[in-house]
């Protein structure tokens, strides 16, 4: 069925605004009955004109068929990044906070969208808008692209009117998570490239050097050392099981994945929040994220009970969500929120006292920023450290792996110098 957009002037009957959109229908009969049911009182609507050709129309798809397209890149899974998100709602708030309409809005970012699956997905969110969703209602069906606090945010945006302050929150607090995870990554980087070019020289010098020094060892009939029997026992199984190792890793990678998403996941998240320096460190960037978005919540409106459930489902180590269960249970009984945290031993101590300042001032917002804030710097120097301390391990590892390998060769070499010179 042909579905047609109008333009629209009407009154809200719970706010008595008067608001201007766009809404699509299949005529102007329903078109008015959509907006009735919304609670709109229309005072003035006309069919828009929409445009023809290959350009994109201002309704659901284009002209050349990339509605077909848009399914076909679902079924192949492409999904939008975090840093295509953290655009979107930059402009967001940038045009919203301009007083332009939102499904204008809506509209003028789909135009500026270079990704054809994100594209494609903001016009079905300005579908659902004009068809009578909700903002947060529309976003609720992009599953897998907007985060459960993306979502909460949005809608109390929509119940505050406040939408425009919800998105620069929101920008702030994506720009905070975007930062954060180019800096663990960039702190990871080096090493592991390293750690690569480690791996790659070695399994070169087992498939390629180690066998030839193996046969002058045989023609020679020499009694090989402990260790050079290990280096050729080594060469031999990867020249000739390879294939199976790599099965074996993949294997172990797959089991230990699904074993720490798993069964698993208790015991694994336990284990690495008491390893010296990374615990503390993981425990710094779980508490810097619930601080920041629980702070970006109750900034937006959310009652206290909702925004900590929120905020503590970010959180993704069994072991955090334990303490934060406690609380939320603690909140509800109407006490302290702080206290099942301190007694968790699993937050920075520093974090559960000035939430617990928080809630004795009732600046439960001021406290979390700052508290938010404090972390931040703290897991900036805490990469700095673990960075230093990762790269003197690797050299070491790699000292090692090398005298072992020179090790293994030149010491039957000697041996033979010896019997050749008696």
């Amino acid at each position: 069925m042909m579905m047609s957009v109008f333009a629209y002037k009407a009154l809200e009957m719970e706010s008595k605004r008067v608001v201007e959109g766009n809404i699509e229908a299949i005529d102007l009969r329903h078109a008015k009955q959509l907006l009735r049911n919304q609670g709109r009182m229309v005072q003035k609507l006309e069919k828009i004109q929409q445009r023809r050709g290959n350009t994109i129309s201002f309704g659901l798809t284009t002209a050349n068929g990339a509605g077909a397209l848009s399914i076909l890149k679902v079924l192949l899974g492409q999904q939008p990044s975090l840093k295509q998100v953290y655009m979107f709602t930059q402009q967001m708030g940038t045009l919203i906070g301009s007083g332009i309409p939102l499904v204008e809005t809506l509209y003028l970012i789909e135009q500026q969208t270079v990704h054809v699956a994100f594209r494609q997905m903001l016009q079905q969110i300005r579908a659902d808008v004009i068809n009578g969703y909700t903002f947060s209602g529309a976003l609720i069906r992009c599953k897998g692209t907007f985060s459960r606090l993306f979502i909460a945010m949005v809608k109390a945006g929509e119940q505050t009117g406040d939408l425009s302050r919800v998105f620069l929150r929101l920008e702030q607090l994506i720009k905070t998570q975007i930062s954060l995870r180019n800096k663990i990554t960039g702190a990871l980087i080096m090493p592991a490239m390293t750690l690569f070019v480690i791996s790659a020289v070695l399994v070169i010098m087992l498939i390629f050097v180690v066998p030839q020094f193996e046969q002058m060892f045989d023609s020679r009939g020499a009694d090989l050392p402990f260790i050079t029997v290990t280096l050729l026992l080594a060469s031999k199984t990867l020249q000739n099981f390879w294939w199976l190792i790599l099965i074996a890793l993949f294997v172990a990678g797959a089991w230990f994945n699904v074993f720490r998403q798993g069964i698993g996941k208790p015991l694994v998240d336990s284990i690495l929040l008491r390893i010296p320096l990374l615990g503390d460190f993981l425990k710094k960037v779980y508490a810097s994220q619930f601080t920041a978005t629980l702070a970006n919540l109750l900034g937006s409106g959310i009652i206290i009970t909702e925004a900590f459930k929120t905020a503590a489902a970010t959180v993704t180590n069994h072991e955090m969500g334990l303490a934060f269960e406690a609380a939320q249970e603690s909140l509800m009984l109407g006490s302290s929120a702080s206290r099942p945290l301190e007694e968790s031993n699993v937050f920075p101590l520093l974090v559960t006292k000035m939430l617990a300042i928080g809630e004795q001032t009732g600046e439960m917002e001021v406290m979390l920023n700052k508290a938010a804030q404090f972390l931040e710097s703290e897991i900036e120097m805490g990469i700095t450290l673990l960075t230093e301390m990762v790269q003197p391990l690797i050299t070491i590892v790699l000292g090692v792996l090398l005298l072992y390998v020179v090790l293994a060769i030149y010491l039957p070499i000697f041996a033979l110098n010896k019997v050749v010179a008696g």
